[in-house]
Formats: C-alpha cells, sequence, structure tokens
C-alpha cells in the first residue's frame, strides 16, 4: 500500500495544520511551503472535482436517455397508454437510474464546497503572508 495522500488528505492535513497555529504565528518560510503545498493539491483536488462533474452529467444524460427509450417504446406499443400514464411508468423503471444520478449529483456538490472552502484558506494563508512579508520589508499596509 502506498505511503502517499490523496489531494483531500494533503488538503485536510494543511488546513488541520494551519488551524493549530497561533494568530501570531511568523514562520513565513514554513506558511509559504505550506501555502505551495496546499496549493498542488488544489490543483489536484480540482482535478478530482471535475471528475465529478462528469459523472454527474453522465448519469443525467444516461437516466434521460433510458426515461426517452421506454416513453418511446410504451408510446409505440399497441396498447398505447395516456402521456401521463407513460411518463410515470418511464419514471418507475428508471428509478435506479435516477438514485445514481441523485448520488452523483451529491458527490460533485460535496467536493465542489470542499474545494471551495480550501481555497478560502489558502487566499487567508496568502494574506497573512504578505502580511507578515511587507513587516518584514518595514511597509506599511493600508486597508
Amino acid at each position: 500500500m502506498s505511503d502517499q495522500l490523496t489531494p483531500l488528505q494533503t488538503i485536510e492535513r494543511v488546513v488541520a495544520w494551519y488551524a493549530k497555529q497561533p494568530r501570531d504565528y511568523q514562520n513565513i518560510d514554513r506558511l509559504q511551503y505550506a501555502a505551495k503545498t496546499l496549493s498542488c493539491a488544489l490543483f489536484d483536488f480540482a482535478s478530482e472535482v471535475g471528475g465529478l462533474y462528469k459523472q454527474r452529467n453522465r448519469t443525467e444524460f444516461q437516466r434521460k436517455a433510458e426515461f426517452g427509450r421506454i416513453y418511446r417504446e410504451l408510446m409505440a406499443a399497441e396498447q398505447r397508454p395516456s402521456v401521463s400514464a407513460a411518463e410515470k411508468e418511464a419514471e418507475s423503471l428508471v428509478s435506479t437510474l435516477r438514485d445514481e444520478e441523485q448520488q452523483a449529483d451529491a458527490e460533485y456538490m460535496a467536493a465542489k464546497m470542499l474545494l471551495e472552502t480550501a481555497k478560502g484558506v489558502h487566499d487567508q494563508m496568502r494574506q497573512q503572508i504578505g502580511l507578515l512579508r511587507s513587516e518584514k520589508e518595514g511597509t506599511k499596509v493600508q486597508y
């Protein structure tokens, strides 16, 4: 088994480390290393989120395609049902696909929220680094 962390595990570790630091943390080199690590992990995780987005769209397309196929079959049958009855029957026959679509959507949305939140932590780290640099150089930061 590999000891390498997933992008999400790396993000969680960096964020947990950063959360433990005191408000007046001054080690700019360590902060820069953590920000760099987080930045790379964010890039990798964004790729995973993109894959989840594709999966979500694929499951939606599969459900809609199957619904359309079943609906057309029902409407082409000799004992043609009403439109609403055909839609209801087709919908019940694709319920498993709808469940898969909802699961894929939930996974995508959860990953997207994590990505956005981690970006916020990264932004905060970069702001702190900038502030420490300006203090080190003796320049004042205006707000």
